[in-house]
């Protein structure tokens, strides 16, 4: 479900559309190639493979390793993104409270984002369970669960907050892990 802001002659107009592209279910299960042209490991192994539904490049990991990495996530999930849901809805509320949203750019602009944080808010705190269930599914489905949880961070955040090495395109491993090797942490 997707809520469109539309301002026209001083009226808001609210649509229920089609969900978000990056939570859209018919990506799942994703089935991937190896991104040849890309970088390569020290071994010469690609750093990256391919998503062939959203022509995404996310880490060349082995299944082992994002499984590992899953079942730590599984562990550190309720620990921490209760913690970080309650900031994000305070901040996202703090924002709609203070009006940070109209800055003067277009109106239209200004209320569809004035939405997203009302979303961001209001699906944070179920959030937390679809991390949770996305990294058990990631022991069982590595590739996909890696996708999902990334997915579902970036929905409710706008980034990752615990598995930026599962996000497509990764820039960096939550524990300092060299981005140029395959399976680090």
């Amino acid at each position: 479900m997707q809520i469109h802001f539309s301002a026209s002659s001083g009226s808001v107009a609210v649509t229920i559309g089609p969900p978000p592209s990056n939570l859209d279910t018919k990506d799942f299960p994703s089935s991937w190639t190896l991104d040849l042209e890309g970088p390569k490991d020290d071994d010469g192994s690609p750093l990256f493979i391919i998503d062939k539904s959203t022509k995404e490049r996310y880490f060349n990991d082995s299944s082992s390793t994002i499984r590992c990495k899953c079942a730590l996530l599984a562990l550190g999930t309720p620990l921490v993104h209760p913690v970080t849901s309650v900031l994000n809805i305070a901040y996202r509320i703090g924002r709609l409270v203070t009006c940070q949203h109209f800055t003067g750019s277009s109106q239209d602009e200004d209320l569809k984002e004035a939405g997203k944080d009302l979303l961001r808010a209001a699906i944070s705190p179920v959030s937390v369970v679809g991390l949770e269930l996305a990294a058990l599914y990631g022991i069982c489905r590595p590739h996909d669960g890696r996708k999902l949880y990334a997915r579902i961070e970036k929905a409710v955040y706008n980034g990752p907050v615990m598995a930026p090495c599962f996000q497509p395109d990764p820039q960096y491993h939550l524990l300092g892990g060299d981005t140029n090797k395959r399976n680090s942490f």
